[in-house]
């Protein structure tokens, strides 16, 4: 779940992924994130809590719902998701990025992020 959440990041959001990796033989590597991912574990009401958060500073995050996990392709996952008000989402994990004051405040609380000394990483809270 953490993957899916961290790829809608991947793909919207320029600057977030670095250049591809190149051995000494000349063998190429895919790219990765240029900042940490760093991914924590919420209760339901953290979850919830995170999110509204999010959403109140004007952040958009990647979200994944308990529904998600009986649907079998990408349309599917959207239509399941567009079935239910935002208030009613049953979040199991989401994912953001956004500047170090800004999703400090819009995490759950963990104060080992601080410590880390990344700018602007990615942030996964996961059920």
């Amino acid at each position: 779940m953490t993957a899916f959440l961290v790829s809608g990041i991947a793909g919207t959001v320029p600057g977030v992924v670095g250049e591809p990796y190149r051995d000494a033989s000349g063998n190429e590597y895919l790219p990765m994130f240029v900042q940490p991912v760093l991914v924590y574990e919420a209760d339901r009401p953290g979850l919830r809590r995170a999110y509204e958060r999010a959403l109140a500073r004007g952040i958009t995050p990647a979200i994944y719902t308990q529904e998600l996990f009986a649907t079998g392709h990408d349309e599917a996952n959207r239509a399941a998701v567009a079935a239910v008000a935002s208030e009613d989402l049953a979040l199991v994990g989401i994912a953001f990025r956004a500047g170090a004051r800004t999703w400090t405040r819009s995490s759950i609380g963990c104060g080992c992020i601080r410590d880390l000394g990344a700018r602007n990483p990615v942030l996964a809270v996961v059920e």
